[in-house]
């Protein structure tokens, strides 16, 4: 068995020194995209490159239009280069639950060829001792962590060129999503620990939307679909087992979770662009007013947001 990491970034100096050790301790070799970058990414990718040599492989793409079927598609495939038979697929903010790394080869050796192995997803909150535990969607989502690879397996739009959150493959094996326990660990989904990113990356997600994809969703479609990942009217969270997180304990210090992230910039970015009338009716909350780096945009001070 061969089993591959496939990790696309972007920006993520903030968490990728845990969450790039942290998968090299469950795979044979991690294959990230770098997808145009302008902080510390590239450095620290290699940096970790240096302390696992052989290891780690870096692909680069500069083109800053998130297009995420693309871009897995490209990770797969450098996968298949190497001559993987198994892969792991994470974000650049999760992170298996230490308690399954004994285990996580052993289950990836049983699959059968298309075969995905399925995990709760769990949604640390405002930090990294507790997660979500309610009602609420984000406590019912489980994710597919990996499967063994078989012909015809792609990543492909979910609908007439749809490709925002397209992680499920096609031609897997099976389509349902066990909801296994949480007791029994998973994967730490890091996004949501630090509100004001979190608040942020939602509002980019909802004007990148607007603008690519107008046909699919309505302004208030957007709100709740985005809006409810940050409900709190009935939140419950649970304690994380101390134990979840002690083979990474050393790499810690490494996650600042109390920064702001590229996605605020670039909604500005894209309001004085566009201008006002393609985000008519959307919620972004504080991300547009909300100062970086101590300067306040002046982006909302203009009567007519320049186009150029």
């Amino acid at each position: 068995m061969n089993l591959v990491g496939l990790m696309v970034v972007r920006n993520e100096e903030w968490v990728l020194g845990l969450s790039l050790r942290a998968a090299l301790l469950a795979v044979d070799s991690l294959i990230v995209l770098d997808h145009a970058s302008k902080d510390g990414t590239r450095g620290l990718v290699a940096r970790v490159a240096r302390e696992y040599p052989g290891r780690v492989h870096l692909l680069r793409e500069d083109d800053p239009v998130w297009r995420e079927t693309a871009f897995r598609q490209k990770l797969l495939d450098a996968g298949r280069a190497r001559g993987a038979t198994h892969f792991l697929a994470l974000d650049a903010d999760e992170v298996l639950t230490g308690n399954l790394l004994p285990r996580v080869r052993g289950l990836f050796a049983a699959l059968a060829p298309g075969e995905p192995v399925w995990l709760p997803w769990l949604a640390m909150w405002r930090g990294l001792d507790h997660y979500r535990e309610d009602d609420s969607r984000l406590s019912r989502i489980s994710m597919i962590l990996g499967f063994r690879d078989a012909p015809g397996l792609h990543y492909a739009h979910s609908l007439a060129g749809y490709d925002i959150h397209t992680r499920e493959l096609n031609g897997l094996l099976g389509e349902h999503r066990p909801l296994a326990p949480k007791a029994g660990g998973g994967v730490f989904h890091l996004a949501f620990a630090n509100p004001r990113r979190l608040r942020q990356k939602l509002a980019w997600y909802k004007m990148i939307e607007t603008l690519r994809f107008p046909w699919r969703f309505t302004p208030e479609q957007l709100n709740e679909r985005y809006g409810r990942f940050l409900d709190e009217e009935e939140l419950r969270t649970l304690p994380a087992d101390p134990a979840w997180w002690d083979p990474y304990r050393s790499w810690l210090g490494e996650v600042d979770l109390d920064g702001a992230g590229w996605h605020g910039e670039e909604c500005r970015r894209l309001w004085a662009e566009h201008g006002t009338e393609p985000f008519a009716g959307l919620e972004l909350w504080d991300v547009l007013q909300e100062r970086e780096s101590g300067i306040q945009s002046d982006i909302l001070n203009q009567s007519s947001p320049s186009l150029a």
